[in-house]
C-alpha cells in the first residue's frame, strides 16, 4: 500500500489525459476517490497519528487542517530554504494537496446548514491545546473567517431579492479574506474560498449611507462658506476698519 499523496493525484491526471469523452474536473475528482479507495490507503490512521503529534484531541485539529492546503514549491521556498536534509514534520507538511472538505463546502446552498458549519468554526479554537504558534494564528483567523460569513449569511437572509451592499464594506471584506487566507506562512486557509463565494453574492453600491451623506453636506458646506465670506465682507471689515480710525484719531 502506497503512503503517498501524489500517487493517486497523478494516477488520476493520466487518466483524464487519455480519456476524451469525459473531461469534466468533477469526473476528475470522482475518480480521484476511487483510485484512493481502491489503490491506495482509504483511512485516516496516518493523518490522525501525525495531527496527534501537535495536539492531545486530533479531532478538533483535523476540523482546522481540513480546511487548509499547504501552498506550491515557489509559495514554501519564498520564506524557507529548503534541501534534502530539512525535516518534513511540521503542521504544513501534514495537511493534504487541496482541500476536499472546502471543494464539498461550496457546493451547499442551504443557509441554515452552512450557519452550523461557520459556528463550528467559530468554537473549534476552544477544543484545541496546542502550542504551535502556525496552528494558534490559523484557529484565530477561522474564528474571524467564521464572524464574516455568519454575517454574510445574515445579510442573504434579511435580503434575499436585493442582495446589495456598502462597496467599502464589500470590499474591506474582499481585503479581510485575502489577508486571512495567506496570514500563515505556507498555508493557504483554504475555507476562505466558501465564505468568498457568498461575498460575491452581492452587488457593491457605491452609493452608500455615507456618500448620500457627503452629497447632501457638501451644498450646506458651500452656504456656510458663502456666509462666512458674507460676514466677513459685510460686518467684520467695516468693524477692524472702525477701531483702525478710533485709534489713529487719539
Amino acid at each position: 500500500m502506497a503512503h503517498s499523496r501524489i500517487w493517486p493525484r497523478t494516477a488520476v491526471i493520466a487518466e483524464r489525459l487519455w480519456s476524451s469523452l469525459y473531461d469534466q474536473s468533477e469526473c476528475m475528482y470522482d475518480r480521484l476517490a476511487k483510485m484512493d479507495k481502491k489503490f491506495f490507503h482509504s483511512n485516516n490512521e496516518q493523518y490522525m497519528k501525525d495531527l496527534s503529534r501537535f495536539v492531545t484531541n486530533p479531532i478538533s485539529l483535523k476540523l482546522l487542517a481540513d480546511i487548509c492546503e499547504p501552498l506550491g514549491l515557489q509559495g514554501r521556498n519564498r520564506n524557507r530554504n529548503y534541501t534534502s536534509e530539512t525535516l518534513l514534520n511540521r503542521f504544513v507538511d501534514i495537511l493534504k494537496p487541496e482541500s476536499e472538505q472546502t471543494r464539498q463546502l461550496r457546493k451547499i446552498t442551504n443557509i441554515s446548514l452552512l450557519y452550523s458549519i461557520f459556528k463550528s468554526w467559530k468554537l473549534n479554537k476552544l477544543s484545541i491545546d496546542s502550542n504551535d504558534t502556525e496552528i494558534l494564528q490559523l484557529s484565530e483567523n477561522l474564528v474571524q473567517l467564521s464572524d464574516i460569513g455568519i454575517t454574510l449569511l445574515k445579510l442573504l437572509d434579511r435580503n434575499r431579492e436585493r442582495k446589495i451592499i456598502s462597496a467599502r464594506w464589500y470590499y474591506y471584506q474582499f481585503y479581510m479574506l485575502k489577508r486571512l487566507e495567506y496570514e500563515v506562512s505556507e498555508i493557504r486557509l483554504a475555507g476562505v474560498r466558501v465564505v468568498r463565494d457568498l461575498l460575491e453574492e452581492f452587488d457593491p453600491c457605491a452609493f452608500d449611507l455615507f456618500n448620500l451623506s457627503l452629497i447632501l453636506f457638501f451644498p450646506l458646506l458651500i452656504i456656510f462658506v458663502q456666509r462666512v465670506n458674507f460676514i466677513r465682507r459685510r460686518l467684520l471689515l467695516p468693524c477692524l476698519l472702525f477701531c483702525f480710525h478710533s485709534c489713529a484719531r487719539y
